[in-house]
């Protein structure tokens, strides 16, 4: 188990490239105009979105460990890669770090698809609650270690070569990472079962409530998700923060989800799941509508706002994270749980890529412009704040939507 916990620790960095402002601000460096940013960005989720459904039914034919293997072997390539990029001519380097991204994503697909089967062979059912707790609190905490360490090495404006050396480490550290995910025993040999994906899939869907619950999950992940890049793109681009500053903001975020976890468990168990997603709709809404008021506060307390906001997202988004797990598992059939949790997974990577890719255009398009002076600076990022705000209160009025079958988290556990 524990090398469990130090292969996930040794991954966790490099899993999280795409949402913690690091692909961003190498991108960045490299010229990228924001709207191809959000876009490439969005290649992340479109592929993993693509490919998780996949790797989940092929990870119990094939066996999960080999899948797991050429997983964390194509993350690898993926990052040395994407580290050369920025050797390339200008107009090359851009294309080629959305290439590694795709890439990146189809090895995490691989890996991730049997993850979850693997771990339900190697933890004693009595453990399991203790175990996924110590997994979570060591990947947060790798995390943040790391994004303090980002602070200190990068500045306002760092080097293309800095990004590219952060880049080829995360790439040794996959190595390494291989070599303690083969020692992980398996023992779950690969099965024979009968019957197609689409066929397992069609049936996973008529379930009671799992495709009210999977429509819920879409509009969710794109009003949400992907907030948290956009905000990091608005320090960056509008507030002209420093690459360090925009790091510490991705602190606060953290912070923010290591509470949002503490908390949301405990009010799951005590009030349910749909009193707290209607409280985190509500919240994501003052939050969104907070960040719009930016331009009428001086520059000094923006970088106090940005952080309250990062922060007051983090713990929102992963406390209605907790709510929506809880959820999926009170519906989802027994005999499927893995193929369910790779649909739940992949919806909401789609979520999550639609709104990149909506952002990227509503961005590049310049219907609504970006620049400006005092508040009408970043107009165009308030649009998308306002838009996303608006239909996560909608769906306040809109009761049959919001997930209602469990009431109390002791209900799905222990099965």
């Amino acid at each position: 188990m524990r090398s469990a916990i130090v292969c996930q620790c040794l991954g966790t960095v490099a899993n999280k490239t795409s949402e913690n402002g690091l692909l961003m601000l190498y991108m960045t460096a490299l010229a990228v105009s924001p709207g191809r940013i959000l876009l490439y960005l969005s290649l992340f989720s479109l592929t993993a979105s693509a490919m998780t459904l996949t790797a989940s039914y092929f990870a119990d034919r094939t066996g999960i460990k080999p899948l797991g293997l050429r997983g964390i072997g194509i993350i690898a390539v993926a990052l040395f890669g994407m580290a050369l990029a920025g050797f390339a001519p200008a107009a090359w380097a851009a294309p080629l770090v959305g290439a590694g991204i795709i890439l990146f994503a189809l090895g995490g697909s691989l890996f991730g698809g049997g993850w979850f089967g693997l771990l339900h062979g190697l933890v004693p059912a009595g453990m399991r609650g203790r175990f996924v707790g110590r997994l979570r609190l060591s990947t947060r905490t790798t995390n943040l270690g790391a994004m303090l360490l980002l602070t200190i090495l990068l500045h306002k404006d760092s080097p293309v070569f800095l990004f590219q050396a952060i880049l080829a480490t995360l790439a040794v550290l996959a190595i390494v990472r291989l070599v303690v995910y083969a020692r992980i025993p398996d023992s779950s040999p690969p099965s024979d079962r009968h019957g197609g994906l689409v066929a397992a899939v069609s049936t996973l869907v008529r379930a009671p409530g799992f495709m009210r619950f999977l429509v819920y999950l879409l509009v969710l992940s794109l009003c949400t998700r992907n907030m948290n890049a956009l905000l990091l793109l608005l320090d960056k681009d509008i507030l002209g923060f420093g690459d360090d500053l925009v790091v510490a903001m991705n602190i606060a975020f953290s912070v923010g989800a290591m509470a949002g976890l503490a908390v949301a468990g405990r009010a799951v168990d005590r009030y349910g799941t749909r009193p707290v997603l209607l409280f985190s709709h509500l919240a994501f809404a003052a939050v969104f509508a907070l960040v719009c008021l930016r331009g009428f506060f001086a520059p000094d307390l923006q970088v106090g706002l940005m952080a309250l906001a990062h922060t007051l997202q983090g713990a929102i988004l992963l406390g209605a994270g907790v709510a929506v797990t809880a959820e999926m598992l009170a519906l989802i059939p027994p005999e499927k749980k893995a193929l369910a949790s790779g649909l739940h997974l992949a919806v909401l990577r789609l979520g999550i890529a639609m709104a990149g890719a909506l952002s990227a255009w509503f961005l590049e398009s310049g219907i609504v412009p970006s620049r400006g002076a005092g508040p009408a600076a970043g107009r165009a990022y308030d649009v998308l704040l306002v838009a996303s705000g608006a239909v996560l209160l909608a769906l306040v009025f809109l009761p049959r939507l919001l997930p209602s079958v469990r009431r109390h988290a002791s209900e799905a556990i222990g099965e």
